[in-house]
């Protein structure tokens, strides 16, 4: 004899959240203003927006619960078992990436790079489902109320936390061009500017989802 399988579905998986927005750019800097009565200095490229924060991933699927059935045996004893376990949740799903920071451009020297944004959260993970309900109906039992599995579905496992955005990049030196005089043109080019940060991961998940509810089992003897 065979076991006779009469169990849940597991749930799908939630879907993953949205990717955060990308960042604007900075906006350039403006021109140098060449005058016989004197320069006006070129200015830097201002620094690019941050990224978004990512959304949260959408919650996992329930579990389907076991199925109900009714058997007849005349002996109800080893080699058969019946399973009616209600599916596991689905796992929440994994939070969206954040939005990469854009780099801004020129000036004197270009402006920074702006931060990735955070990464989103797990979402929460589906309920499971619950156990069936059996019913054996035997003239003689040798098995047991052992032989019989109507346990509960687990809650799914709540979704990871989504990856922080990139960093954007660092603006692009402007041109110099024309003569010039120290007296009336810029000391310098200004200073270095430095690429965006890497965003932050999201902070965690919703949580795992709840378990199901364990069916019924019954044995009954049937006289003669």
């Amino acid at each position: 004899m065979s076991d006779i399988i009469l169990d849940g579905a597991n749930g799908n998986p939630g879907p993953v959240g949205p990717s955060g927005s990308d960042g604007l750019r900075g906006n350039d800097g403006h021109n140098a203003k060449c005058s016989w009565l004197g320069d006006n200095c070129a200015t830097r490229g201002e620094r690019g927006m941050d990224g978004g924060t990512a959304g949260t991933g959408g919650p996992g699927q329930p579990g389907a619960h076991g199925s109900d059935g009714n058997f007849y045996y005349d002996v109800f004893g080893p080699g058969v078992t019946i399973y009616s376990r209600g599916g596991h949740g689905g796992r929440g799903g994994d939070g969206g990436k954040g939005g990469d920071g854009q780099g801004c451009e020129f000036g004197r020297r270009g402006g920074d790079g702006a931060n990735g944004g955070q990464g989103g959260l797990g979402g929460i993970g589906g309920p499971g489902g619950n156990g069936g309900h059996i019913v054996v109906r035997c003239k003689v039992d040798n098995g047991g109320m052992s032989a019989i599995v109507v346990s509960a579905g687990g809650g799914g496992k709540g979704g990871e936390p989504g990856p922080g955005g990139g960093g954007g990049a660092a603006g692009g030196e402007g041109r110099t061009w024309g003569t010039f005089t120290p007296s009336n043109d810029c000391l310098d080019k200004g200073p270095v500017p430095n690429p965006g940060g890497t965003g932050l991961p999201g902070t965690g998940s919703l949580g795992n989802g709840t378990s199901g509810s364990p069916g019924s089992a019954q044995i009954v003897v049937m006289l003669e």
